[in-house]
């Protein structure tokens, strides 16, 4: 049994500041090591989704590799405005990858985005809360830790499903999908998994998931064929 804490994060349960997620790493490899062999695999030439990009760099755990591999092409999303400028310019010299300036929900339209102020990150607020924006504040250590709700914020923002930004990028096929959204990590999963697209390699940030939404994802998964592992706040699925 792996024991993970997250303090404040109240997601239900007699003890709701600690999550219980099953199993261990039992794949052999780390989720990099993973993404090595499914780079060779496919000679060098991958397409990856990845949602909540940020800027790209920050708090991102394909970066290294989409910078190291020029052959990969794909799709970054990131709803933050001023974060997806910089994502764009910090991928300005690569002509194979895409930008869509969304957060992916259940419905095309808009909606409120909780998020630290950019010019309080660092000073009043920790140097990772850039990394913390969220359109669930109310189940997230944004809206629950006082020393952060003091300076949360709201936007605007544009909203797609997953099956519209599939359509409009034209994306049939993907080898690597990674989601960092803060929440809704699982409501996103579930409308790629109906699509039909089954990634090779599939990274899910779980640190705000109750254990039931954890536990269905992962017997999802497994029944279909991945190997799946907890690193750090996600979930890795394998399946090469």
């Amino acid at each position: 049994m792996l024991y993970y804490t997250t303090p404040l994060c109240y997601n239900g349960g007699m003890n709701e500041s600690l999550n219980y997620y099953p199993g261990t790493n039992t794949s052999g490899k780390t989720f990099d090591e993973w993404v090595a062999v499914l780079h060779l695999q496919r000679g060098g030439s991958l397409y990856f989704v990845e949602i909540g990009a940020m800027d790209g760099v920050n708090h991102d755990p394909i970066y290294r590799h989409i910078m190291a591999n020029p052959g990969w092409s794909g799709l970054l999303v990131e709803p933050l405005p001023d974060m997806f400028a910089k994502l764009k310019a910090n991928y300005a010299k690569r002509e194979n990858l895409a930008f869509e300036n969304v957060a992916i929900t259940e419905a095309d339209g808009t909606a409120e985005i909780a998020r630290i102020p950019a010019e309080k990150v660092g000073s009043e607020a920790p140097a990772w809360a850039d990394g913390i924006s969220t359109l669930k504040p109310s189940q997230h250590i944004l809206g629950q830790d006082p020393a952060l709700s003091q300076y949360m914020v709201t936007e605007t923002i544009t909203t797609m499903t997953m099956a519209s930004l599939l359509k409009k990028h034209g994306i049939t096929h993907i080898d690597l999908y990674a989601s960092d959204t803060e929440g809704y990590d699982k409501v996103i999963f579930e409308q790629l998994w109906q699509t039909g697209l089954r990634p090779h390699i599939i990274k899910l940030e779980i640190n705000y998931m109750p254990y039931h939404h954890v536990r269905d994802i992962y017997h999802q998964l497994a029944s279909d064929g991945y190997t799946c592992f907890y690193e750090g706040d996600d979930m890795v699925a394998v399946k090469l």
